[in-house]
């Protein structure tokens, strides 16, 4: 063969087998390529303005954000740099840590699963992330693609918020049961109802036995009321009310028990009472958006119906009505560990402490936290009929009295005075409490207060907390 031929040949052979190479190692590109399109996810990251829990400011909005020094979690300035621009410095990145710590007027965004009940969330442009009608509007969030497997991402979904409403002592008797016959059952609840209504759980103290077995009196100290004023509770969406005080049985056993009964036929759990010591200490459970929520209720003050192997309430012994006493506080624990293994959150409220008292004694303090060691969420206190201090501890929410809901102590301002806590939860992690102030007018009316006042309200609260 021509020598000519056999070179030609020979760079045929080379060029076809490099062309099958190139094109074996282009179809191998496009295979990762298109392999790497698949295993690419996309989902949505939210983020939310925070600032001290103290802070009298409620919204911002999204021009002040841009505008606003602010600082930012660490590891997200490129995203937040998408959202609002380039105004975001390096220097504003600070751990979670130090976002913790920030002043009254500072602003900081953080991620949505790094908030913690010790921060308030603000709303942005009035819309609040933990409301489940924000999220289609809502401007803080950015798509973010990413191969992690789906399932290792914490994706938010509104569905997933829970809204627990708590209010105070609420009594239906002596002056306010006057103000009832003249002005309807419904008149202490009308200012307040729709808020409570709205929420998925409310819960409040009934400090009242509701039963026909006896006349309401005008005056005393001892409580009754007649059943048909369980059409303010329905009216208003409680869902469940504290049993465990020092007026439920006011009237004696047996109208204590027309209690429990007129509360089942009307749907509203009664936590903290039952028919012996067993049923009383057993967490009544409510289960809402996928998430069991158990309520815990106890009376630690003098005069109460305390259960045993006949009807009562769930008796907690502490000072300073009872000594501390240890049993029963490690019994109070066991309760608290109980429910938590039947259950994902565990709600406490203990009717306890000094009357008319601003700060929380101190037994009710190392009560407090123990409870929260043992497994408690939130720990939700009433009887003062004063509002006391909250205090953040390992995480959790504690607020010691929320003072008067509906009540006729018109001879102070602070005993007319009350707060209603809102709580959202997102799954079992709670993420918001919100502080909400009611003063009561003409003996039973609880009306939302106008900002100057609310602002003086938690001033005070705030200068006997701790932990935020």
């Amino acid at each position: 063969m021509d020598k000519t031929i056999k070179i030609i040949l020979i760079i045929s052979i080379l060029s076809a087998a490099g062309l099958i190479l190139y094109f074996a190692k282009f179809n191998n590109k496009s295979s990762i390529a298109k392999n790497n399109e698949v295993n690419k996810k996309t989902y949505t990251e939210y983020y939310v303005p925070v600032t001290n829990y103290w802070s009298g400011k409620e919204d911002i909005s999204i021009n002040e954000l841009k505008n606003k020094n602010i600082i930012i979690e660490l590891g997200e300035k490129d995203n937040l740099k998408e959202i609002l621009g380039d105004v975001i410095l390096e220097n504003q990145e600070k751990s979670l840590k130090d976002i913790e710590l920030v002043a009254k007027e500072e602003i900081a965004i953080i991620k949505w699963d790094s908030v913690t009940p010790n921060l308030k969330t603000l709303s942005v442009d009035k819309l609040y992330l933990w409301s489940q009608e924000q999220d289609n509007n809502y401007l803080l969030k950015k798509k973010i693609e990413t191969d992690k497997n789906i399932k290792d991402i914490n994706e938010f979904n509104p569905l997933n918020i829970t809204r627990i409403v708590a209010g105070g002592d609420v009594m239906l008797s002596r002056h306010v049961s006057t103000k009832i016959k003249s002005l309807g059952e419904l008149a202490p609840w009308k200012k307040i109802s729709d808020f409570f209504k709205q929420a998925d759980i409310s819960f409040l103290n009934l400090e009242v036995p509701l039963s026909d077995r006896y006349p309401t009196p005008s005056s005393g100290m001892s409580f009754i009321a007649p059943t048909e004023y369980a059409n303010g509770l329905i009216f208003s969406g409680i869902d469940i009310v504290s049993v465990a005080n020092n007026h439920s049985a006011n009237f004696g056993q047996k109208v204590f028990e027309d209690n429990l009964d007129t509360l089942k036929t009307n749907n509203i759990l009664a936590c903290g009472g039952g028919m012996n010591d067993v049923e009383a200490r057993t967490p009544k459970i409510i289960e809402k958006n996928g998430i069991k929520f158990s309520f815990l209720c106890y009376n630690a003050i003098t005069g109460g119906l305390a259960a045993d192997s006949d009807s009562g309430t769930a008796f907690l012994s502490i000072e300073p009505w009872y000594r501390d006493n240890e049993a029963n506080i490690k019994k109070l624990e066991e309760d608290i560990k109980s429910a938590k293994k039947i259950s994902d959150v565990v709600i406490v409220s203990p009717h306890w402490g000094v009357e008319y008292k601003l700060a929380p004694n101190s037994s009710q303090q190392k009560v407090a936290k123990r409870m929260i060691d043992a497994g408690a969420d939130l720990i939700i206190g009433t009887h003062p009929h004063v509002v006391q201090a909250s205090e953040y501890y390992k995480g959790k929410y504690i607020t010691y009295s929320l003072g008067n809901l509906i009540f006729d102590q018109e001879w102070s301002q602070e005993t007319k005075q009350g707060i209603i806590l809102e709580n959202y939860f997102y799954k079992n992690k709670q993420v918001s409490a919100n502080i909400i102030p009611i003063q009561i007018k003409d003996y039973h009316e609880p009306n939302f207060t106008l900002f100057d006042l609310s602002r003086l309200i938690i001033e005070k609260i705030k200068s006997v907390s701790t932990g935020f």
